[in-house]
């Protein structure tokens, strides 16, 4: 039987093989909400040693290589991983809970629609903050309740959880914010006939998307266009302090 670490590892070296997934709001929507965080939390990257858990398409951590970050990232898929190398951040393969960094060693720790995907929630989030140095901050995106249901995922998260999580963290809430709320939503669902036939990428292959040049046209007016709006709406709920999110964002300071 294939465990959950496969599975996920199946999945993500299949999607993150298909390139215009960089273009999609579900990559775009996470980079988004960790730009909005740093700037309303006044997190400044430049000359800190910035780490990735699980850093997926790698958009994020190329922000922060422009920010002029010293980034490092793991990843459990090796496609994502050969995907970054050679532009500027430090990546590895890897599927274990042991992070291969000495004690108190980042400045910033991202995990971004990651700490949802481990069966041992306490290991992975004691492993991080062990690397993580005195002053230092943990950025954290995850999935609600309101999100939709993920086979994938091992939990959703709430602020009811912030106590929970920074006495495993052994750190202190600096501010959360939801991202994804009604507005978005209602937006979504009216686009969602024309995405689910464009957007699902583990459904159309890339063979197919070249092969059909009207797909791909189709794909394109969706990414430079549907998409710029659905970002908008994503982060209108934070700004205007929604509480209705599909999913939530802290920033804990150690």
């Amino acid at each position: 039987m294939i465990n959950q670490g496969e599975k996920n590892k199946s999945f993500y070296d299949k999607l993150y093989n298909d390139n215009s997934e960089n273009q999609s709001y579900e990559v775009r929507s996470k980079t988004d909400a960790f730009i909005f965080m740093i700037n309303r939390y006044n997190i400044a990257l430049q000359q800190k040693k910035v780490f990735d858990f699980g850093f997926g398409s790698g958009n994020l951590l190329i922000e922060c290589v422009k920010r002029k970050a010293d980034c490092f990232g793991v990843e459990i898929s090796e496609t994502a991983v050969a995907r970054l190398r050679g532009r500027g951040v430090n990546v590895q393969q890897l599927s274990s809970d042991i992070l291969p960094y000495q004690d108190g060693y980042f400045d910033v720790v991202v995990a971004s629609h990651a700490i949802e995907h481990v069966s041992d929630e306490r290991a992975v989030l004691s492993e991080i903050s062990r690397v993580i140095k005195k002053g230092g901050f943990f950025i954290m995106g995850v999935p609600t309740m309101i999100a939709d249901l993920n086979p994938l995922h091992f939990r959703v998260y709430s602020k009811n959880d912030v106590d929970r999580l920074a006495n495993i963290l052994g750190v202190e809430l600096v501010g959360c914010k939801e991202f994804g709320g009604r507005f978005f939503r209602f937006f979504l669902s009216i686009t969602k006939i024309f995405s689910s036939s464009i957007e699902k990428k583990r459904e159309i292959s890339q063979q197919i998307v070249k092969k059909y040049s009207f797909i791909r046209f189709l794909r394109e007016i969706y990414h430079y266009f549907v998409v710029p709006v659905l970002l908008l709406l994503y982060k209108l709920d934070a700004i205007l302090g929604s509480k209705s999110g599909k999913e939530i964002w802290f920033i804990f300071k150690k």
